[in-house]
């Protein structure tokens, strides 16, 4: 069941990382910040905001939709190996999803992913 549990984070760490999540919910706040700040700003006329208001409500409806599809490929990813574990009779589902969400467990990944991602960006920005 532990060994289930690790691949599931592991595989939750890289398919966070590689579908970007964190860089498109940047790209739609700022988007999102722009349009305000467009339709905040008295010298613009109002055929100028609202055309702002709809290429930015188009745009960031493009980039939700790009983020419920890298939500729902990183909780497939996530889920995948405690299916797999489940349907080869290595670890059951349920026991391994109750371990996964205990609090003293999501605590300690929380604390342990977090030591590597700092410790892994302090390496990187070294070369």
């Amino acid at each position: 069941m532990l060994i289930t549990y690790c691949l599931a984070v592991i595989l939750f760490c890289a398919a966070f990382y590689f579908t970007k999540l964190l860089t498109t919910c940047t790209q739609i706040i700022d988007i999102s910040h722009q349009a305000i700040a467009t339709i905040a700003d008295k010298s613009r006329d109002d055929d100028v905001k609202e055309k702002a208001a709809k290429v930015a409500a188009v745009s960031i409806f493009r980039k939700s939709f790009s983020l419920s599809v890298k939500i729902v490929i990183t909780l497939v990813a996530t889920v995948f190996p405690l299916w797999l574990a489940d349907i080869t009779g290595m670890a059951n589902f349920s026991e391994t999803s109750e371990f996964a969400l205990r609090l003293d467990v999501l605590l300690v990944t929380t604390i342990i992913v977090s030591i590597i991602v700092f410790f892994g960006r302090k390496l990187l920005s070294r070369q």
